[in-house]
C-alpha cells in the first residue's frame, strides 16, 4: 500500500486523533484515513501531506484543530428514509404505539445523535407529522447532535440535492419540499421548526443530561457513527445512550455496525424486520415517594418589572465565573452521577427524606435528586424536588435554571421563561441562562427577545477562552458554543427556527 505520507506519520496522526476526538482509524484503514485527510493540504495551503502531518503534530490540538478534522473524517453519508425496515417500523409500529400511550401526556422525545446533514432527523419529523394530525397541543422534541458544524449548518438551513431523495420510493419532495434552485429542495417550514439542534461530542459531552435536553427520550437513533470508534468506546456510547431512554426506550443502531442480542445491558426486540434495544429489561429506577406537591411555579425572589422584559447591559470587564464557585457533591454520589448510575444515586438518597420539605436530606442530595428524576424521564418529581431545593436557597440562580430545563421539558415554556429571568435577575452574567432563553425564545416565535438574549450571550462569551467552560454548560467549552450561537443566528437569518 502505497501512501502520501511518509514514514509513520500516518500513524502518528492516527493515535494523535484516537486520543483527541475518540475516532479510530487502525492500519488496515489508513487508506482511508489518508483519502480522508489529504483534501486538508488544499483548503490550509500546503505542499505536501507530510506538511499537513506536521501541522497536526507540531501544534496544539485547538477546539479550531478539532472542527477542521471532524468535518473531514465524519462526513456522513444519508439521504431520507433511508433503511427501509428502520422507517417501515417507525411509522406502522412504533410510533404510533407511541402516540397512543402519550394521548394524555402529549410528550414525545427523539434523539438523533449524529444527524450529519439532518435527513434522518427531518424524515422523523415528516413521519410524525403524518401521524398526527393536529401537532399543536403536543410537546414533541426532536433533537438532532453532531460533532460536525458544518453538518449542523447545513441541517438548519434544510436545503438538499437530488442526491438527499435517491431512494424515489419514499421520495418526500412533492408535499414536503419546495424547489428553491435547479438543484435543491428546502423542507417545509412547519416540519423545519419540530427539529432543535444542538453541538454534542458522543465522546467527551455528557449525556444524558437535562442540562443539554439529552434525557428521558423515547427514541433514540445512532447509526453510521460507531464505525469510528473501537469496540471499547463504542459499547460506553451505547450504555450511555441506553441510559438516555426512558424505562422501555428504545435504540436504533445499524445493523452494519453492531449485531447481537444485547447492547449496554438492552435487549434487542424485533419490530418489523428491525432490530431495536430496549432498556425494558434494565433494573427499574427506585420510585420516589410521592410527596403530593403541586407542580410549582417558579419560586424565588418576585420577579420585578423590569426583569420581565430583558434589557442589554454593560459588562464589567471581569471574570463573570468568579463568582460561581460549585459546592461539592459527597464523593461517591458524585461519581455515580458523573457515571450515569442515577439509579444508584435515587436509592441512596430516596430513604432519607421524610416529610414534604425533603427533612434528613441536604440541599445538595435533593438536588442530585432532582437531576436524575429529570433525567430518567420522571419529569413531575424532579419539579417537586427542585421546588424543595428552591425553597431552601431562594438565590441560588442555578436551581431557578434547573427548574426551568424541567418546566421546558414539561411543555410550560412560559414557566420555563419565568424561571431563566429570575435566574438572569439573580446573576446578570449567566451565560448558560442567556443561552437557552433565546433559543427558547426563538422556539416561542419571539425573535427580537431571542436577539437580544444572543447579544446578551455573546458580550459574556468575550471574557472567556476558547477553552474555559462555562457554569451549566456541561462541559461544552465557550469556543464551541460561540460557533454554535452562530450558526442559530445564521440559520434564523436564513429561514431556520
Amino acid at each position: 500500500m502505497t501512501l502520501a505520507f511518509s514514514g509513520d506519520k500516518l500513524g502518528e496522526l492516527s493515535r494523535l486523533i484516537a486520543e483527541t476526538m475518540g475516532l479510530h482509524f487502525p492500519p488496515e484503514r489508513y487508506k482511508d484515513l489518508e483519502y480522508r485527510l489529504l483534501p486538508l493540504t488544499k483548503t490550509l495551503n500546503l505542499k505536501s501531506a507530510d506538511d499537513l502531518a506536521e501541522l497536526f503534530l507540531r501544534s496544539p490540538m485547538t477546539r479550531a484543530s478539532v472542527d477542521l478534522l471532524s468535518a473531514s473524517l465524519t462526513i456522513g453519508e444519508t439521504y431520507f428514509f433511508r433503511d427501509k425496515e428502520l422507517f417501515s417500523a417507525l411509522e406502522e409500529e412504533i410510533l404510533p404505539r407511541l402516540i397512543e400511550e402519550r394521548r394524555e401526556s402529549k410528550t414525545i422525545r427523539i434523539w438523533s445523535a449524529a444527524c450529519a446533514s439532518g435527513e434522518e432527523i427531518y424524515s422523523v419529523a415528516i413521519l410524525l407529522k403524518k401521524l398526527i394530525s393536529d401537532l399543536k397541543p403536543w410537546n414533541i422534541t426532536l433533537l438532532a447532535t453532531d460533532i460536525n458544524l458544518e453538518a449542523l449548518k447545513k441541517t438548519m438551513e434544510g436545503r438538499y440535492t437530488r442526491w438527499s431523495f435517491r431512494d424515489e420510493a419514499v421520495d418526500p419532495r412533492p408535499r414536503w419540499f419546495t424547489k428553491t434552485g435547479a438543484n435543491c429542495w428546502e423542507i417545509d417550514g412547519e416540519i423545519k421548526k419540530m427539529v432543535t439542534f444542538s453541538y454534542l461530542n458522543l465522546v467527551k459531552d455528557s449525556y444524558p443530561s437535562s442540562v443539554n435536553n439529552t434525557n428521558a427520550m423515547d427514541l433514540v437513533l445512532c447509526r453510521n457513527v460507531l464505525m469510528y470508534f473501537t469496540s471499547e468506546r463504542a459499547s460506553v456510547i451505547i450504555t450511555s445512550l441506553g441510559r438516555a431512554l426512558v424505562p422501555g426506550g428504545l435504540l436504533a443502531l445499524s445493523p452494519v455496525e453492531f449485531q447481537g442480542d444485547t447492547a449496554g445491558g438492552m435487549k434487542a426486540v424485533n419490530h418489523r424486520g428491525y432490530s431495536f434495544y430496549s432498556n425494558s429489561a434494565l433494573p427499574p429506577v427506585m420510585e420516589a415517594p410521592p410527596l403530593q406537591l403541586p407542580l410549582p411555579e417558579p419560586e424565588g425572589l418576585p420577579l420585578p418589572p423590569e426583569a420581565t422584559e430583558l434589557v442589554e447591559r454593560p459588562f464589567a470587564a471581569e471574570d463573570p465565573q468568579a463568582a460561581w464557585v460549585p459546592v461539592p457533591v459527597a464523593e461517591e454520589l458524585e461519581k455515580l452521577y458523573a457515571g450515569g448510575f442515577y439509579q444508584a444515586v435515587i436509592e441512596k438518597i430516596t430513604p432519607l427524606l421524610s416529610g414534604k420539605t425533603g427533612e434528613g436530606c441536604s440541599g445538595k442530595e435533593i438536588v442530585l435528586l432532582a437531576k436524575c428524576c429529570a433525567n430518567t424521564g420522571k419529569l413531575a418529581e424532579a419539579l417537586e424536588f427542585c421546588g424543595i431545593a428552591l425553597k431552601r436557597d431562594k438565590m441560588n440562580p442555578s436551581l431557578h435554571y434547573l427548574q426551568a430545563m424541567i418546566l421546558n421539558e414539561l411543555g410550560e415554556a412560559g414557566a420555563a421563561v419565568k424561571a431563566l429571568k429570575k435566574a438572569i435577575y439573580l446573576d446578570h452574567k449567566f451565560a448558560m441562562a442567556y443561552f437557552t432563553l433565546g433559543n427558547l425564545e426563538l422556539k416561542l416565535g419571539n425573535i427580537k427577545e431571542f436577539k437580544k438574549c444572543f447579544q446578551n450571550f455573546l458580550s459574556l462569551l468575550n471574557f472567556y477562552n476558547n477553552e474555559a467552560t462555562l457554569q451549566e454548560a456541561e462541559g461544552v467549552p465557550a469556543g464551541k458554543l460561540r460557533e454554535l450561537a452562530g450558526i442559530i443566528i445564521a440559520g434564523q437569518l436564513t429561514g431556520a427556527k
